[in-house]
């Protein structure tokens, strides 16, 4: 079985999902094509958001819409830095017995939230990311945290994962994957000693990592989740506010919307300045109607914030001290994480380290979730080539130990050691005949406990009743790799011993309460599912209303098209419309019901366009009269499992062998990168193909507004692929299907970045499991025997009606001779996305197995061959590729 984990980079400001597979990583783009994924949940009052979606209506629902949410998870409501958040969110967070929830208007109702039930929602967001691309399902992660998470936010992570449905493999500080990521292709056959310096949106963490012959040694983590680029805004916004009061006389500061909204502005001058000496704010109605407008320049921004940019200075000396080196020691300094893009940051790293060059070959987003993928193979035993060689060896990120005489804090497991490990300590009693001995676990650096973090506290009742000077109490504190602390406590003379796991159930979540937030997660997602297809139809509605008075108004449908029935059409589109303004909020039921009684209309109508010849009007109710009574054409289940991932799909494209095909070699070379966007495909076409180009334009201008959770590039991919093209040049579905046909390696290899393309965009949507009509000019019917299988090769063009082949004369002696009536079950519903916008049109996937299962000669020169999808005749000969 092919054991699949993935690797999570939960960010404070972004996150990413990412796998390893094929020898590679692969980081997987979201529905909008983005590899990145805002780490913000939203709250209306007819549905939840997540990601692009929420952070995108941000300035318009500050109050519903939460982000930093990894700047709570783990701690308690009276924490100093939690009480000092609050100031910058316009969100609301109550205090529920010490325990921090975020207060929510979600569907009229008031509703709270814990930190690890929205991180679980940002997880199962990624985690959907990822069972869509892989075609299954996923449930096993490496997720990576700040480094200086303590033993609490870590435990709270793994319950939000489980909320979320995924078990825990593995967390990796985020410097750690970022280290193992730059290292995963370098051959270093001698020790080298790198800096993983990784500055994002709301943490600093550096990591010092000695790499030989694919051993990661971890010699140094340290961290701050409040030094990033978040940190770097509030400096900007705390700025503009004071200069808003100073010139305006106005008090900014209570006004929710207007501080996202300059907020978002500040954090885009951030990004100019960058690349650029200065950048403009300009907020229109800021507050009380005042229009907002001023100049940054870098060093006005450098300024703002240079305590903070020589902080990292600082936390970067104490990697170089924990990890026993200096300066000299390290060769090479990676730069992770988006915040280091800022030139100032790279000029006092130089500095600090003597000019030395930054290292700058990986891309600063994606490097942490590109080394939690993996560590994610590591642990799934993955024997690529690259992977079964690989050993991480991390260390402990803070000190563990227990609070002794005077509330001073005596370590057992020190800062920085490498994990697993067992230490063991031995104590006395505090006074004679002491018959229990009280032990409080902590975590933290500092000397007094009172200071630090308390873990768990117990006791070992009923010791030896001595002098304390004669008692010995043995303390073993025993880490895992994955930071499970386990603690045994033994008295030496009577043997008499405890033992604990820390879990920390103070500041964790119940059993109880993680299992009541799984429910009520699965009813969340079921509601957005619900919402999600009610949207759909009410824009499909829509849609079908414009698209019909389009139709109506085109030049060269007016005199075909009798002015009574035209009323008829308009009158019935403008009721659907004006029914649709007043009831929005309609069910989904109502949509589609409303839907049909448009089409019912339309569709006679639409029929009167072109004259058909004489008797083919009533073809379609003969056809149907004969399937149901010839016994060849009883209909039976289809198959569960024929081709239902994507990765099978592309294989059998180019793998399937049997005696009347040559086998075709698989494709080498075929890289990710290639997919996306969809011009940098087509430059591999253009020489092919010169008006490529050009179409790309028309295709991608026509696809703004799209639909079943595709990108726009992927909706031009589809609609190129069906749109008409000049005359002079062949259509690209002509080249394509042709090279497939023919099993040409040759053919087929220029167009195969673009299948890929076209085929990632046509798996994303809903299969469609139906009767579809497919014609042939030719008359192929003495090639289709009763039993045979065949595959079917190339994308093909159906239709769900046959009132649409009717009505263009599709049917009968000058049009098709040969209809296939197809039982399909893999097959695509383009509508939404194909040139003809307006017509059911359902595409067949290449590389398809069909079985003929009857024959019928209608007269009028028309054969008709009914087909049906059947499982693959062939094993797959190789893994997938894709």
């Amino acid at each position: 079985m092919d054991r699949k984990a993935i690797g999570i980079d939960l960010g404070t400001v972004y996150s990413s999902v990412a796998v390893f597979q094929h020898g590679k990583v692969e980081v997987i783009a979201n529905e909008q094509g983005n590899r990145r994924t805002p780490s913000y949940v939203a709250f209306t009052n007819s549905e939840r958001l997540i990601g692009d979606a929420a952070k995108n209506q941000v300035a318009s629902n500050p109050t519903n819409t939460i982000f930093d949410v990894q700047r709570l998870i783990g701690r308690k409501f009276d924490d100093p830095t939690v009480q000092a958040d609050m100031k910058y969110w316009p969100f609301k967070v109550i205090n529920d017995s010490r325990k921090p929830k975020f207060q929510v208007e979600y569907k009229y109702e008031t509703k709270l939230f814990t930190p690890e039930e929205i991180i679980s929602m940002i997880l199962t967001k990624m985690k959907d990311i990822a069972e869509v691309y892989l075609g299954k399902k996923v449930s096993e992660v490496v997720i990576t945290v700040p480094a200086y998470f303590n033993y609490s936010q870590r435990q709270a992570i793994k319950d939000a994962c489980v909320i979320a449905g995924l078990n825990v493999l593995y967390i990796i500080n985020g410097s750690t994957a970022a280290g193992l990521a730059y290292g995963f292709d370098k051959k270093f056959t001698i020790e080298r000693n790198i800096l993983s310096f990784d500055l994002g949106g709301g943490h600093l963490n550096a990591s010092i990592l000695a790499i030989e012959q694919g051993i990661f040694n971890v010699k140094s983590t340290v961290g701050d989740t409040y030094l990033g680029g978040e940190d770097f805004d509030n400096k900007m916004v705390a700025y503009y506010v004071q200069l808003f009061k100073h010139q305006y006389g106005k008090d900014l500061s209570q006004n929710k919307r207007g501080l996202r909204r300059l907020r978002t502005a500040c954090e885009s001058a951030k990004l100019i300045l960058s690349s650029s000496s200065q950048a403009s704010i300009s907020i229109d109605a800021l507050h009380e109607n005042i229009h907002f407008d001023s100049t940054i320049t870098r060093t006005d921004f450098e300024e703002l914030n240079i305590n903070l940019f020589r902080s990292t200075l600082t936390l970067v000396e104490r990697a170089l001290i924990d990890a026993r080196m200096n300066k000299a020691d390290i060769h090479e300094i990676v730069l992770m994480g988006g915040s280091t893009r800022i030139p100032k940051i790279q000029q006092l790293l130089q500095d600090f380290f003597n000019r030395k060059e930054l290292t700058k070959s990986i891309n600063p987003d994606a490097a942490v979730v590109y080394g939690a993928a993996i560590q994610a193979a590591i642990y799934t035993d993955d024997q690529s080539e690259k992977i079964k060689d690989l050993l991480l060896l991390d260390v402990t990120s803070s000190s563990l130990g227990i609070e002794t005489a005077g509330g001073t804090m005596t370590v057992v497991i020190k800062r920085n050691t490498t994990i697993p490990t067992k230490q063991t300590k031995t104590f006395t009693t505090i006074s004679n005949d002491q018959s229990s001995f009280d032990i409080r676990i902590f975590e933290g650096q500092r000397l007094m406990t009172r200071d630090n973090h308390l873990l768990e506290s117990f006791e070992l009742a009923d010791i030896s009743l001595v002098p304390h000077s004669e008692i010995e109490i043995e303390v073993t504190f025993d880490l895992n790799v994955n930071n499970i602390l386990n603690v045994t406590v033994m008295e030496k003379k009577s043997r008499k011993e405890k033992t604990i796991t820390i879990t920390n159930d103070k500041v964790r979540l119940s059993k109880e309460e993680i299992e009541r937030m799984i429910t009520h997660a699965e009813q969340y997602k079921k509601e957005d599912e619900i919402e999600r297809n009610r949207i759909e139809t009410k824009n499909l509605l829509e849609s079908y209303c414009f698209n019909i008075i389009k139709k109506l108004n085109d030049e060269n449908s007016a005199d075909k098209v009798h002015i009574d029935d035209k009323k008829k059409m308009i009158d019935a589109i403008e009721n659907t419309l004006t029914w649709l303004e007043k009831n929005q909020l309609a069910e989904n039921e109502e949509f589609a019901h409303k839907l049909r009684e448009l089409e019912t209309i339309c569709s006679l109508t639409m029929m009167k366009f072109y004259p058909t010849e004489d008797n083919v009007g009533k073809i379609s109710e003969k056809l149907f009269n004969d399937i149901t009574e010839d016994k060849n054409f009883h209909s039976t289940t289809l198959s569960s499992n024929s081709g239902d991932e994507l990765s099978n799909l592309s294989s059998r494209i180019f793998d399937i062998r049997n005696e009347h095909h040559h086998m075709l070699s698989p494709i080498e070379g075929y890289e990710d990168k290639l997919l996306f966007p969809l011009e940098d495909a087509i430059e591999r076409l253009v020489e092919i193909i010169p008006k490529i180009k050009r179409n790309a334009s028309i295709a991608k201008a026509r696809s703004t507004d799209v639909a079943d959770g595709l990108t726009q590039d992927e909706s031009a991919a589809i609609q190129l692929y069906t749109m008409e093209w000049h005359p002079n040049d062949q259509s690209l579905y002509m080249h394509i299907n042709a090279a497939l046909r023919e099993e040409n390696r040759d053919k087929i290899t220029p167009y195969f970045c673009y299948l890929k393309l076209i085929l990632t965009a046509l798996w994303k949507l809903p299969s469609v499991k139906a009767t579809v009509w497919r014609g042939i000019k030719e008359d192929l019917s003495a090639q289709y025997s009763i039993g045979k299988e065949f595959v079917w090769w190339g994308f093909s063009s159906c239709t769900g009606s046959l009132q649409l082949l009717e009505r263009n004369k599709f049917l009968g002696k000058k049009g098709v001779r040969t209809l296939f009536s197809i039982e399909c079950e893999t097959g695509k519903r383009i509508s939404a996305h194909s040139y003809y916008k307006t017509e059911d049109e359902i595409l067949l996937l290449p590389a398809t197995n069909m079985k003929v299962l009857g024959r019928i000669d209608s007269g009028n020169d028309l054969a008709i061959i009914h087909l049906r999808e059947i499982q693959p005749l062939y094993p797959l000969l190789q893994p997938p590729f894709t």
